[in-house]
């Protein structure tokens, strides 16, 4: 009867012992070695992220260790191409999001070798990792914790999505045109997102704020401070305006303007390459039409056209349309557009 307990009280033990020393950045490379679930796959990559977030030293080196092997290394089954993107998505967020210096470096490293690569890495992982920056400038490429039973979105702090679109934009140079063309959509939807509290820093917007969307929507009530010398009969007719009124919460206003400080930059970049003649050599001659709202202080485009035509001389023919000039070539000689 005793031998019959000593297998299973055995395996017990040594299974504790596994789970209790192994990494999560081991745990994440068996999960992609046997598992064909997204969901299993995403989730075990996020796991990756926190550790490589706020684990220690040692997990740290071990999240990047396992993230720079999946990206690089997994490519020979059908589905390996969506465990290289997850991969090259945790990579972005470690080379931004780690406390620890090395670990930033080398994860920058290989994303500056993915990006200028062309021989070893393919176009789709070079664009996989335009978006991820993109991602982590907007804050979905974040990290999730648990508080109060309630899991949170948190985007990473303000002053290293700074940092991930300087190193996106000072990419561009040594892009290939198709990457760069991708470039210029990716900025595209830094320009056109909203700040929302899901996105919002976590330096800003703690699991307090977050807990409160109610109030980030609605703003707080703020009691209107009446004159000392104030008439009571004025006060009571309503001449000084409502006792409240609801105004945007601190963090939202702040949100806000970092946000629209990060747009600014975009901008500013944007100028400096169209006035740069290899800007224009290089990339497509096509162009598309924005609407910009100048009575506001947001940075939100709204496209009006998407074509590989063309568009130019827009003007207003009424309130709600536009008339603008389609230029369309064709070459006979060879049936092309």
């Amino acid at each position: 009867m005793r031998n019959f307990f000593i297998f299973p009280i055995f395996t017990l033990l040594f299974v504790l012992f596994i789970t209790g020393c192994t990494t999560q950045g081991r745990l994440t490379y068996l999960v992609f070695e046997e598992s064909e679930n997204y969901i299993e796959l995403k989730t075990s990559m996020e796991e990756l992220k926190i550790e490589g977030y706020e684990g220690s030293n040692q997990q740290q080196f071990s999240a990047l260790k396992e993230a720079r092997y999946i990206s690089k290394h997994m490519d020979e089954r059908p589905g390996d191409s969506v465990r290289r993107d997850l991969a090259v998505s945790a990579l972005v967020f470690l080379a931004f999001a780690s406390d620890d210096g090395d670990v930033n470096d080398r994860s920058l490293s290989r994303l500056e070798t993915l990006l200028e690569d062309e021989e070893d890495w393919p176009l789709y992982l070079q664009m996989t990792t335009v978006d991820s920056l993109a991602d982590l400038v907007i804050g979905h490429n974040g990290f999730k914790e648990k508080h109060d039973g309630q899991w949170m979105n948190f985007g990473i702090r303000s002053s290293d999505r700074e940092d991930a679109l300087e190193f996106l934009m000072d990419s561009f140079e040594d892009q290939n045109p198709e990457l760069r063309y991708h470039t210029f959509s990716a900025l595209g939807r830094i320009l056109r997102a909203e700040p929302s509290l899901e996105t919002c820093p976590y330096n800003i917007c703690d699991e307090d704020v977050r807990k409160n969307l109610e109030e980030w929507e609605q703003g707080r009530e703020v009691k209107q401070v009446l004159p000392a010398n104030a008439d009571p009969n004025a006060v009571e007719s309503g001449a000084y305006g409502p006792e409240s009124k609801m105004v945007p919460i601190d963090e939202r206003q702040e949100w806000q303007e970092e946000s629209d400080e990060l747009k600014q930059m975009v901008w500013k970049a944007l100028e400096d390459w169209l006035e740069d003649s290899k800007v224009s050599e290089n990339t497509s001659n096509n162009y598309n039409l924005f609407l910009y709202n100048l009575d506001t202080t947001s940075n939100i485009l709204f496209q009006v056209t998407n074509s590989l035509y063309n568009n130019i001389k827009p003007k207003t023919i009424s309130n709600n349309e536009i008339l603008f000039i389609t230029i369309y070539t064709y070459d006979y000689k060879s049936n092309s557009h």
